[in-house]
């Protein structure tokens, strides 16, 4: 395991255990005497871009959204480089989710920023987890909260699956999430 901090970044549709691996992979780079933090802890004792997140879904348009998620995103990579000077950081979705959330809803890919042209720290592990749509839904059945969108099914042609497919674009470690969450977090510890 490199003793250099790094930055992990799970991404994947609702429902696929992202929260799961990365609290699970904090853990144990944690019992390995690793300095490690879930960038959505930090992320959740502030208001700032949090506070007008509803608002930017429920009024404004597709492409001004687009530029409200990525201005947080670039918020968040200044964070996280602070973060990076002591510690691991473990990210549940990035930019990457906004890139593929707003073209799964209409953008087309080619008109927006190019990812490699913006001040966004890039991770170092870029993880996508899949998982088959039966256990998924099972999973998110089980889940004590549940947004809407949560329920959409992961068909071909739906827009999850379209979401899904832009996320395998950026080249990501993609990951069968209908292992145990031990087994996974096993895999990503042996990559780093």
């Amino acid at each position: 395991m490199q003793k250099n901090t790094q930055l992990i970044v799970i991404e994947g549709i609702d429902g696929v255990g992202k929260t799961t691996l990365t609290r699970g992979i904090c853990t144990e780079l944690q019992n390995r005497g690793i300095k490690a933090v879930l960038y959505e802890d930090i992320e959740n004792k502030t208001e700032g871009f949090n506070t007008i997140k509803k608002y930017v879904k429920e009024h404004v348009s597709v492409e001004a959204s687009f530029y409200f998620y990525l201005a947080s995103a670039i918020h968040k990579s200044n964070e996280i480089e602070q973060l990076l000077k002591d510690n691991w950081v473990i990210c549940d979705r990035y930019v990457f989710s906004t890139y593929a959330f707003h073209v799964a809803q209409g953008l087309s890919l080619e008109s927006l920023p190019d990812l490699k042209n913006l001040s966004i720290r890039m991770p170092d592990q870029l993880i996508l987890l899949v998982l088959d749509e039966g256990e998924r839904n099972k999973r998110i059945s089980e889940r004590a909260h549940n947004d809407i969108d949560d329920c959409y099914p992961n068909v071909p042609g739906s827009y999850l699956h379209h979401f899904q497919e832009i996320l395998k674009s950026f080249n990501p470690k993609i990951l069968d999430a209908n292992s145990s969450k031990e087994a996974l977090v096993s895999v990503v510890i042996e990559a780093i």
